[in-house]
């Protein structure tokens, strides 16, 4: 590896340049202060403009590349570094000559921002660290011509400023390999476009993506109580909130860079745990007996104690309708009764507009107005164009 630094805003950084041994671990991690009332309904307000941003890959180093990146570790391993965004890495597709200052890639859905840096590599010890002008979705301008000529098939990728935690640990198992996990923080602004457009209800967006079915989908039940227990009697409880607040596991396979870019961006359209979305259970809450008429403003269901129990209470009053070919129906209950012993009525805010009968649902689900659980989110890229993610999504009494 060349002996050199490249300054961006007054920061020298080192590259490092030696791959992941299989997938990359990103973490985005935003802030968001939760104040929740007595009745557990919430304000909340985010104290990040931009989430924190980690990475986390094993490594194998072998041969030159342990002791170059051993000894560069021994140097430097408390200031900051350039990584490659393993994952928006690309192979050039036609040869760059020495003194071009614009390359020819696809930067859609990749890392490349004005101002930031990119690499051009044939090997972790032959490579060119440059600094991006201007971007648009097919071309790279670069503030400085390059120094060397690079041949089709180089590596390019944009890159990030980051440190090394206080402790990096490396095993060897002979006297030429070690081995470990690479924990990186980005240093700069990891900013990205936020999702717009898609189902709307009630002014909040709508998720409408069914989980992963991989594993099981979690539900929990929680309600805000409050508890006296005097230790010599009986102890007391009390229910702060009016109602139970759900929590509910989500799991996404996306496959193909489009569809990663699009949970990105719905990410950094809720912030964490900032901004409130519709889930559906997805699952079949309801089993609707009789046909829905298009101007009817009821629907019979089987009867599941809904009149008795639920009565239209927040996070359980109102529904996605979901039919096989894919068309959904987004309503309020506004009234339930029961017709007979097995039969309840439930009635609707307006009509669906058309003639649907049993056999044309595929579900009829609770929808719930939720937010994420947790500020920090994480995307497990197992290739560059496949990744997966796991969240957990939390209820609350804010009522719409």
């Amino acid at each position: 590896m060349p002996a050199y630094t490249i300054n961006v805003g007054g920061v020298d950084l080192a590259p490092w340049l030696y791959k992941p041994d299989g997938a990359v671990l990103e973490r985005l991690e935003w802030l968001t202060d939760v104040i929740t009332s007595f009745d557990g309904s919430e304000q909340r307000i985010a104290l990040r403009t931009f989430p924190r941003r980690y990475f986390e890959w094993a490594t194998v180093l072998t041969d030159r590349e342990r002791r170059t990146a051993e000894n560069l570790l021994h140097q430097r391993q408390a200031r900051p570094f350039a990584i490659p965004v393993w994952m928006d890495s690309q192979s050039l597709t036609a040869p760059v000559a020495s003194g071009a200052n614009t390359i020819a890639i696809d930067t859609t859905t990749r890392d490349f921002r004005v101002g930031g840096i990119l690499g051009i590599a044939t090997s972790q010890h032959i490579f060119e660290i440059a600094q991006v002008d201007a971007i648009a979705d097919d071309l790279v301008t670069l503030a400085a011509p390059l120094q060397a000529s690079w041949p089709i098939g180089a590596e390019i990728f944009p890159m990030r400023a980051a440190r090394l935690p206080e402790d990096v640990r490396l095993s060897r198992f002979d006297g030429e390999t070690s081995y470990g996990m690479m924990r990186w923080e980005c240093i700069d602004d990891s900013d990205w476009p936020a999702a717009t457009g898609g189902a709307t209800y009630l002014s909040h967006p709508v998720l409408t993506q069914p989980p992963n079915w991989t594993e099981d989908v979690e539900q929990s039940w929680m309600r805000k109580l409050a508890s006296l227990d005097p230790g010599t009697g009986p102890a007391f409880w009390d229910e702060e909130g009016s109602g139970a607040m759900m929590a509910q596991s989500h799991r996404w396979l996306m496959d193909g860079r489009a569809q990663i870019d699009a949970f990105r961006r719905w990410l950094y359209a809720r912030r964490g745990r900032l901004a409130a979305f519709w889930l559906p259970t997805f699952a079949r809450d309801f089993n609707v007996v009789a046909s829905i008429g298009s101007t009817a403003s009821t629907i019979d269901v089987e009867h599941c104690g809904y009149t008795d129990t639920i009565s239209q209470d927040i996070g359980r009053r109102d529904i996605r309708i979901e039919l096989h070919n894919g068309t959904s129906y987004l309503r309020r209950i506004t009234g339930c009764s029961e017709v007979s012993g097995t039969v309840e009525r439930i009635s609707i805010d307006s009509a669906l507009g058309a003639e649907v009968p049993p056999t044309d649902i595929r579900s009829v689900s609770y929808l719930d107005l939720v937010r994420l659980e947790a500020d920090a989110a994480e995307i497990a890229w197992t290739r560059w164009d496949l990744a997966e993610s796991r969240l957990m999504t939390r209820g609350s009494r804010n009522d719409l």
